[in-house]
């Protein structure tokens, strides 16, 4: 997966380990929503270069801080484990060439996925639950 970008950079953001099919968590980056991730999913995200906090969060918080470089790819992968009431989020950062043939599986998650409503849905939610 290439990116033309001179000053930003690509994350690859690979789901493809998850207990429940059906689970799907949220990823942000900062306090950023960046996609809602799905079972054999992945999502290409590009930002600016620096330190970015990756995390998901449902009973329990995962996160990855990366110090991103301009130009470089980066691939993180989300899986989840049994919690109480629901799934407990874990990130990892992946190598690129396991990441490679790994991404090979999944389906890409169209931007449109995103809706305002969704998102209104979420910080509704995220605030419910003090988060």
């Amino acid at each position: 997966m290439k990116h033309q970008a001179t000053n930003q950079q690509s994350i690859s953001i690979a789901q493809v380990t998850l207990l429940e099919a059906a689970f799907l968590t949220i990823l942000y980056a900062n306090d950023k929503i960046v996609t809602k991730l799905y079972n054999g999913s992945y999502y290409p995200y590009i930002t600016e270069p620096g330190t970015v906090e990756f995390w998901a969060q449902t009973e329990s918080k995962s996160e990855v801080e990366l110090n991103l470089d301009a130009g470089k790819t980066y691939y993180l992968r989300g899986t989840v484990g049994m919690g109480i009431m629901v799934g407990r989020p874990h990130l990892t950062i992946v190598p690129e060439d396991t990441a490679k043939l790994e991404i090979t599986e999944c389906n890409l998650i169209p931007d449109s996925n995103w809706e305002e409503e969704k998102i209104k849905e979420e910080n509704e939610r995220r605030e419910m639950l003090g988060i």
